[in-house]
């Protein structure tokens, strides 16, 4: 510590707590206190035990020996990985159950594409394209219907040897409309007045231009009595792409217990390949899968009531399941015990003195945290003698700021006084001065060198020395100068609208200067045309663009309009220019009928925040 500088001690008041710091001359500085006795760590296997690491690692080691959770978590994986195997296997029992459509379907889909590239060479109206119909249908025995079906919806050529109209079909003038391969159900086919399965295949020429479908009709049920016995409760239907049933062994009053409640068909063929469990209309629940079976074409939904592994709750009842998991809780709460009594307490401890230091520098001694690991003892000690480097040094920054302010006031004041003498001496000389001219010269001078000391008389007087008033300070100058009449002596009307406005000292001197000029200016051409009072009006605000706020201040005098305005810039012009360019401000004139208006405008400078009480002074 340097000479001078307040020596500190603590005055221990027996309550755990240290008084105020009190400066006492003579009083040793507390730098060894690094050799204070209960900073020396505890050495071998004492200083280990004291360890926070060692204390709750074995307490922790303790109380999370019984690992059954690790048995329930292993146990939840396997019965998670057996459901995905059994959902899994559904999809294949579906698609195989579904196996005589899907192969029905495929075999006519097989079929279509052979007749269509026949009839690319064929013609559609001979003899032999129906010769060829009725050798195709005469090989596949679930085949009722082939033919070739123009656009129109007329059919000539087929296996039945006479022609058909399936215009009337609304299903056929959408194919006609967008031709691709479908299949669809026919409740009661236009041959066959039978339950049918349409399959579809667009036919094309050599240029690849589209003439029509060769269209095949499967008997429904064929296809479902050719089915083996399913496992299980089993529902199956197959779908189409739109979601219109094709085949189904489930009787219709019935159909309701096999089919998920809250999906549309057209919605399960967007779950093409998927497994899920889900209530059905009848509110059982079911397991459902959806496999396709001609890919983008139909579909298999396959509805089972089978039990899923793991389904028997009771399980969790038994002692390998409920024991491991009270043990668990038992070990989780010694944990949270421990924690609360090796780490947050003390650590909660130490907040309140940080906050209780921080609000007030309240500094408590460390005897409340004897029972906490070494490590936050030796925390709450640092911290200890932390606070207290910081009251002594706060202390003397304290006092060499209040030096530094008492230097800055001490020299603006002396500014202050040279400057009203100076104004005082051009006084006298003015009044010396016969010459009109040199007089007003002189008092023109006179008014800078009063604008100045009043400048510097406000910042010795404010309370901070890094903002200033200057709407105060803009009222102060106007009166003082029409009291010196440094720029008229006529009687001038003087009106303010001066908002609340505080700037930096490097922002407020130049915009003393320039506001002096300007109110120069004002009250030597003020005048009324009518022989009356002139006036002038001083405004300022304050006002936020955007991110920016912006000062405007504003100087305006009645003028005789019948006065031509003055020759060229002046020396006040171009002051006020030269200050203008310090505030990087914008200057607008207006000359109006019997007003003149100066409006100057600028951004802004971030403004420190005022000193609280108990604080140290902004430097």
């Amino acid at each position: 510590m340097k000479d001078g500088e307040p020596q500190f001690t603590r005055e221990d008041r027996g309550d755990g707590t240290v008084g105020a710091e009190s400066a006492l001359p003579g009083a040793s500085p507390m730098t060894h206190a690094d050799r204070d006795p209960r900073f020396a760590s505890p050495r071998g296997v004492a200083g280990i035990l004291n360890s926070l690491n060692v204390r709750i690692a074995a307490l922790l080691t303790i109380a999370l020996l019984p690992l059954g959770v690790v048995e329930i978590i292993q146990t939840q994986r396997a019965e998670y990985a057996a459901r995905e195997v059994f959902r899994a296997s559904l999809g294949a029992q579906t698609l195989r159950a579904a196996t005589p459509e899907r192969e029905a379907i495929l075999s006519a889909f097989g079929l279509a594409e052979g007749l269509a590239d026949a009839l690319v060479v064929l013609d559609p109206g001979s003899a032999e394209c129906s010769a060829m119909m009725r050798e195709a249908a005469a090989g596949e025995r679930r085949i009722s219907f082939i033919g070739f079906v123009e656009p129109g919806g007329a059919s000539v050529c087929n296996n039945m040897g006479r022609s058909f109209d399936f215009s009337d079909i609304p299903a056929s003038q959408s194919l006609f409309d967008e031709p691709r391969q479908d299949v669809r159900f026919n409740p009661a086919g236009e041959a066959t007045g039978r339950p049918v399965i349409v399959v579809s295949e667009p036919v094309r020429d050599e240029a690849g231009s589209f003439v029509g479908f060769v269209s095949l009709s499967l008997e429904r049920s064929d296809l479902a009595a050719s089915r083996d016995g399913g496992e299980g409760d089993l529902g199956l239907l197959t779908f189409n792409a739109e979601g219109e049933i094709l085949t189904t062994d489930v009787p219709q009053d019935d159909l309701a217990r096999f089919m998920p409640a809250g999906l549309s068909m057209s919605e399960l063929a967007d779950r093409s390949n998927t497994v899920f469990s889900r209530e059905t209309m009848s509110g059982e629940r079911r397991e459902f899968a959806v496999v396709p079976i001609i890919e983008n074409r139909a579909y298999a939904l396959g509805s089972w009531e089978l039990e899923m592994p793991g389904s028997d709750r009771s399980a969790w009842l038994s002692p390998t399941t409920y024991l491991p998991l009270a043990m668990w809780i038992l070990s989780l709460l010694i944990a949270i015990v421990v924690f609360q009594r090796q780490v947050v307490m003390p650590v909660r401890t130490l907040r309140m003195r940080m906050r209780n230091f921080a609000d007030g520098r309240a500094i408590f001694r460390a005897n409340t945290l004897e029972t906490a690991p070494l490590e936050l003892r030796e925390i709450g000690l640092t911290f200890e003698r932390l606070s207290e480097q910081i009251v002594r040094d706060e202390a003397v920054l304290e006092e060499r700021v209040h030096e530094r302010e008492l230097l800055l006031r001490e020299v603006h004041h002396r500014v202050k006084n040279n400057l009203q003498m100076m104004s005082s001496i051009i006084n006298i000389q003015a009044r010396q001065t016969t010459d009109a001219g040199a007089r007003e010269a002189l008092r023109s001078v006179q008014g800078r060198l009063a604008s100045l000391a009043r400048y510097h008389q406000d910042l010795y007087e404010t309370s901070s020395l890094s903002r200033l008033s200057i709407d105060q300070l803009l009222e102060e100058l106007t009166r003082q100068m029409v009291g010196i009449g440094a720029a008229t002596t006529q009687d001038v009307d003087l009106s303010f609208d001066l908002h609340k406005v505080l700037l930096t000292p490097d922002q407020a001197s130049p915009l003393a200067m320039l506001a002096t000029e300007a109110l120069t200016n004002a009250l030597k051409y003020a005048a009324a045309a009518n022989g009356g009072r002139p006036h002038v009006r001083v405004s300022l605000r304050c006002d936020r663009e955007g991110d920016e706020e912006v000062i405007t201040l504003g100087v305006e005098n009645s003028i005789d309009p019948g006065r031509p305005p003055p020759e060229g810039p002046g020396l006040g012009v171009r002051l006020m220019k030269a200050f203008g360019s310090q505030l990087e401000a914008s200057m607008e004139t207006e000359r109006l009928d019997g007003l003149y208006r100066l409006t100057i405008r600028f951004v802004r400078q971030p403004i420190p925040p005022a000193p609280e009480d108990g604080t140290l002074a902004a430097a």
